[in-house]
């Protein structure tokens, strides 16, 4: 299994989409292929001692229900959330997890981590500020984990509008598509907006 992985990886080569066609190959030399099946699979064998690292630091996450262990860490492929019931233990999970990327030598892209303190209003207190690699993190209103946006005050009011227009989109993509073949069947309209557009709303639902 090693050696086919290697050999898969061993020489990868890519191009961009661009406006003006495809660029020039280039060799990856970094991350997982893209759309391949086993990706969601590798990375996470590859920082699988993350979450007992982050479970070593001080606090106590978040709690669930009775005789379920508190949650510190979510975790999908490439997409971490570190949670903290305290500012200084997040800073703590941070430093942890800081540690933890200089020792697989790891890197973060610290355009993409922002902070979602949850909270009922008010101002920010001087505490409330977290560093990554000495840089000082973006505390944000709202960010998007796994497709879904989740606010400050747990309001879903900016997740619900884009979800609205990305059916919108979709719902526009269909009709463009039907018109352009001349078609009014509606069995195959019922089919496109079930395979296009029905999903969209029904993502993360269960939230």
């Amino acid at each position: 299994m090693i050696k086919l992985l290697q050999n898969i990886y061993g020489n990868i080569k890519a191009k961009v989409k661009t406006t003006d066609g495809l660029s020039e190959t280039f060799t990856c030399n970094s991350a997982v292929r893209k759309g391949c099946t086993l990706s969601p699979w590798l990375f996470p064998m590859y920082i699988n001692e993350l979450a007992i690292e982050i479970g070593k630091s001080i606090g106590n996450g978040i709690f669930i229900y009775e005789n379920f262990q508190n949650v510190m860490l979510l975790l999908f492929a490439d997409d971490l959330a570190l949670i903290a019931d305290t500012p200084i233990h997040l800073q703590r999970r941070l430093n942890s997890f800081e540690k933890y990327c200089e020792k697989l030598n790891m890197t973060v892209n610290m355009d993409k981590s922002n902070i979602v303190v949850l909270k009922n209003g008010g101002e920010l207190s001087k505490n409330e500020e977290w560093y990554f690699n000495n840089e000082l993190l973006k505390v944000v209103s709202y960010d998007k984990y796994l497709g879904i946006y989740f606010s400050n005050r747990l309001k879903w009011t900016c997740c619900c509008k884009t979800l609205r227009m990305q059916c919108e989109k979709a719902l526009n993509m269909i009709k463009h598509c039907m018109c352009k073949l001349g078609t009014r069947n509606i069995n195959l309209g019922f089919k496109l907006f079930d395979s296009m557009v029905a999903p969209t709303p029904y993502y993360g639902a269960e939230l």
